[in-house]
């Protein structure tokens, strides 16, 4: 027996053939095991594994799995929560402005001016989102400017509600940040011009 075998078999770690890995993959690892042990030392399989599996809980106190479940509610959103929209004139304002009560998607020339961009990019792993809406007051002359913004599929992110004086401020403000965002003109895409330049949201 040379070195490393005697190594092997002070560790009490079982040989197996060649073959082992490759027939796993049909699953049954504990029979299997038996198959192709080669050595007549090692631990019953079946103690083998367990070990393996109650050394990996131990691991992890109580304080560190709480810490993990936390984090994880925290970060991700939970799909099984549902959101009723009030849609008036077409659209639905943004629950989280907090004036879907009493305020409504302001329209040019018959169009809602709300926008919601995504930029997705697999190399670099964003895949964030930003919205736009123009508020007007149900009943009298008010306006905002309601901006969010974050990442898909966690609650990371944030959101600006700016009450802007005027209509008129309001539309020129959000083509202002739809242009910066973008690269494009809100007319580009009612002309069906739209370029989607790289690296923009």
């Amino acid at each position: 027996m040379n070195k490393k075998m005697a190594e092997v078999k002070a560790l009490d770690i079982p040989v197996l053939a060649e073959g082992f890995l490759e027939a796993c993959k049909d699953g049954k690892p504990i029979e299997l095991a038996k198959t192709y042990k080669l050595s007549d030392w090692g631990k019953p399989f079946e103690k083998c594994f367990t070990d393996v599996v109650d050394s990996k809980k131990s691991t992890k106190s109580a304080a560190v799995r709480a810490a993990e479940a936390r984090a994880e509610k925290e970060f991700l959103k939970d799909d099984e929560g549902v959101q009723k929209l009030m849609v008036k004139g077409g659209a639905a304002v943004d629950p989280e402005s907090e004036l879907d009560q009493e305020a409504h998607l302001l329209q040019e020339k018959g169009e809602p001016l709300n926008a919601v961009l995504s930029m997705v990019d697999i190399s670099s792993g964003s895949n964030s989102y930003y919205k736009l809406q123009v508020l007007e007051h149900d009943s009298v002359n008010r306006y905002w400017l309601f901006r969010s913004w974050g990442r898909i599929g966690t609650t990371i992110g944030g959101n600006k509600l700016e009450k802007l004086g005027s209509r008129h401020e309001c539309v020129a403000k959000f083509k202002e940040l739809f242009q910066e965002k973008t690269g494009n003109e809100d007319e580009e895409i009612k002309l069906k011009t739209w370029k989607n330049p790289p690296r923009r949201q």
